[in-house]
Order: structure tokens, then C-alpha cells, then sequence
């Protein structure tokens, strides 16, 4: 023992002593933390990283104490970062240093935007799915999952949406992240839409994937950073939104999940569609199905409602955005391809065949038509022909002029 050495007082040894705790709690529970959030504030200095990681609950706590303190000093004065973990009484906490916020955003003058000369919004299927966030929603087992993977497939490829050249689509890679499929339900759709035709070496499959505030958007990002994806489709997003308890505030929590998303989307120039399912009760707006709040409708960028009865092939994706014209398509399900048809606008296809007959003999006969006249060109009692006529002028597809006589509006119709 020193003669000369000072002895220690009981609360030096107490701090000395919660330090000690404080740091081997660190290194035991916090060290995977610490490196998320450093992560998470774009640290990009390898050494601080690789160093960080290396840290070992093993390893004697001195060494652990040294090692972070250097660290954090190498990371903070060489690459900005959002927050840090710290140990107090109540355990570790997120703190966000002063000098270590980042920079306020910056502005640009509305003058300045308008000499820009930017892009067009680029289309990853023209008129329907644009860069950015798109939700692709629907009810259960209506083929959405098809939709998604049909669309995806046609990407990796470069071949043609929905079967129509109409929507031909740029090649490009793509992520999809089925995460409610296996490898032989994987399988069996992609050969059956695929038909023999084409091997899609630039689509990457992932059948499991973390939560978002669970490393699962730090993954991501090394993914889009690493494959350059033109499409990444997120099937579905309850699979990868965190998980939330009825204290957080469900509409700030619908913003939150899809903002993230919506980010990556913007930050790469790419395309994200995420399925969602929609709601059980309805609304005369077929946007206010989807479950949620419209905090998850407001933060994407495109939407999209595929409704399709049960049993029936036919069935119609209604389409809205941003940047996008709304509209509504008809499809139709192909069972033997697994794949879905373009049949046109929604409005016009709705028209029944009867409904369709008395269109082309209107059409044909160049001049108003009475009742009867149609009644006997197509083969129907004067009683159905006047149901149907009228069906047709509430579509605002055939208009009565004089006394008893129909004419189509051809000139109306989009």
C-alpha cells in the first residue's frame, strides 16, 4: 500500500462503482444499440463501425469504457449523427447532443424553382404505378399478390403490364418481399405467369424480413443501395410496420410507417407498392376502404384499389395520385396464367351485352332510332329494350330526343 496515497471516501468508490455498472450495462445490452443508432445518423466512418462492433461482453470493462469514449469522440467530431445511448440512474437513455442535431433545412426561392428545368415524373407502368410510395390495397384473396408479382416480374424482364402493349414497362431490378409466401408457392406463380418465358435473374425474392424500427429499414437500404432496383414491392406492409400499442396515436403511426418508406422512395428515385388490405365496412369513396387513418392514404404518393367479387374474374382497379390521373380500370383474372388483363376504362366496359348490342345498333344506324326499331334489330321485347335504355341514359351513354326516339352520345364519352 502507498503510504502517500490519499484513501478513497465512500462516494468516490460509490461513483467509481456506478460508473463501472453503468459501463458494463452498456457493453452487455446497449452496444447493439448504440451501433443502430449510429447507423441510423448515416455514420459512415468504417474504423468507428468495425470498432464499435467489435466490442465483446468478454472483454474486460475498462477496455469497453476506453474503447466507447474514443469512439465516440471519432465519430462525433468526423461524421454527423442524430443520437447516442447514455447510462443514467433509470438505465440507458437516447440523448441528442447540441452540437450534435443536424443542420436546418434549407430553403429554395419559388422564383429560382421556376427556371428549373426539371423531369417528368417517371413511370414504372405508364398511368398507373409512378415512381415514389403506392399502395396497392384490396380485400383479401382478391389477387393482389398476383397483381403485385405479375407487375414485378414484367419489370425484371421488360416486357408488357397487365397483357396489353399499352403498358409496357422499362427493364429494370427488382426487390419483392414476399413475406407471406414460401419458395414453393413462390415457385409455382412465378412458372405459371411466366409460362416458359424468360428467366428473371434481375428479381431478388425474400420471403422473411426485420421490422422497420427493427433494422429492417437499415437492411433496406443496403439492399436498394447494393441491387439499384428500379421497383422494391413490400408484401404486405403488416409484415413490416412496427408494432404499435394502442398509446401511440394511430395517425402519427400511419404517417410514420408509410413516411419511411415513402423517403427511400424519394431519396433513390424508385418505385415502392405496398399491399395493404382494406377495411370491412364501406364508403361511398372506395379510397376510404383502406384500413388505416388518413394518415397512411395521405403520405403515398399513388393509390390503388383492386375490387373484385368473390368468384368472379372480372374486376376493377381504381387508381388516384398525385401525379396521376384518376381513373378506373377494368381487369379481368386469368386463371390459367395467373395473371390479369387490361379490358379498358372501368365505365365502358361495365355495359352489359345486351347493353352493347343496342350501342352498335345505334351506332350503325347513323340517326335516332325509335323503340321499336331497336327492340326488333336486336331481338328483345320493347319492355327489356326500355329498361336497358334507360340504364344507358343514366350512364350518360344515350340521350331521348323527340318524341320516343334514342340516340348514342358519342361526344361524352372520355
Amino acid at each position: 500500500m502507498n503510504p502517500t496515497a490519499k484513501p478513497q471516501s465512500a462516494s468516490s468508490e460509490k461513483s467509481e462503482k456506478s460508473f463501472a455498472e453503468n459501463v458494463r450495462l452498456c457493453a452487455w445490452h446497449e452496444i447493439e444499440e448504440l451501433a443502430r443508432s449510429l447507423a441510423a445518423g448515416r455514420a459512415q466512418n468504417p474504423d468507428a463501425m468495425k470498432a464499435l462492433k467489435a466490442l465483446n461482453v468478454t472483454l474486460p470493462v475498462h477496455f469497453v469504457a476506453r474503447e466507447i469514449g474514443a469512439l465516440w469522440q471519432k465519430v462525433k467530431t468526423q461524421t454527423p449523427f442524430r443520437t447516442a445511448i447514455t447510462t443514467g440512474p433509470r438505465g440507458p437513455t437516447e440523448v441528442t447532443p447540441a452540437d450534435a442535431r443536424p443542420p436546418a433545412p434549407e430553403g429554395i426561392r419559388l422564383s429560382d424553382l421556376l427556371d428549373m428545368d426539371l423531369p417528368e415524373p417517371d413511370f414504372i407502368v405508364p398511368e398507373i404505378l409512378p415512381t415514389g410510395l403506392t399502395i396497392l390495397a384490396g380485400k383479401p384473396k382478391t389477387g393482389k399478390s398476383w397483381l403485385a408479382l405479375e407487375t414485378g416480374l414484367a419489370v425484371a424482364l421488360g416486357g408488357c403490364a397487365l397483357g396489353s402493349d399499352h403498358y409496357r414497362v422499362k427493364a429494370g431490378p427488382v426487390l419483392y418481399l414476399g413475406l407471406e409466401d414460401n419458395d414453393k408457392r413462390m415457385q409455382r406463380r412465378a412458372r405459371q405467369q411466366l409460362q416458359g418465358h424468360g428467366r428473371p435473374d434481375a428479381f431478388q425474392f425474400f420471403k422473411t424480413w426485420r421490422r422497420l424500427d427493427d433494422g429492417g429499414l437499415e437492411h433496406l437500404r443496403e439492399k436498394i443501395e447494393f441491387y439499384s432496383p428500379r421497383l422494391v414491392v413490400v408484401d404486405t406492409l403488416a409484415h413490416v410496420r412496427p408494432v404499435r400499442t394502442r398509446r401511440h396515436d394511430c395517425y402519427a403511426a400511419d404517417c410514420a410507417d408509410v413516411g419511411v418508406l415513402k423517403g427511400l422512395a424519394d431519396e433513390y428515385d424508385i418505385g415502392v407498392l405496398v399491399i395493404h388490405h382494406l377495411r370491412k365496412a364501406t364508403a361511398d369513396d372506395v379510397f376510404d376502404t383502406i384500413s388505416g387513418t388518413l394518415g397512411l392514404t395521405g403520405s403515398a404518393d399513388t393509390i390503388l384499389v383492386l375490387q373484385r367479387s368473390r368468384g368472379v374474374a372480372d374486376a376493377t382497379l381504381s387508381v388516384t395520385g398525385r401525379d396521376i390521373e384518376e381513373r378506373e380500370l377494368a381487369l379481368q383474372f386469368e386463371k390459367t396464367t395467373g395473371s390479369w388483363r387490361a379490358l379498358g376504362d372501368a365505365r365502358e366496359y361495365a355495359v352489359t351485352c345486351e347493353q352493347r348490342a343496342i350501342l352498335d345498333t345505334l351506332g350503325d344506324a347513323g340517326e335516332a332510332l325509335a323503340l321499336r326499331e331497336i327492340a326488333r334489330a336486336i331481338d328483345k321485347s320493347e319492355p327489356s329494350v326500355a329498361n336497358i335504355l334507360n340504364r344507358l341514359m343514366d350512364a350518360g351513354l344515350v340521350r331521348r330526343i323527340g318524341r320516343g326516339r334514342y340516340e348514342p352520345i358519342q361526344e361524352e364519352r372520355e
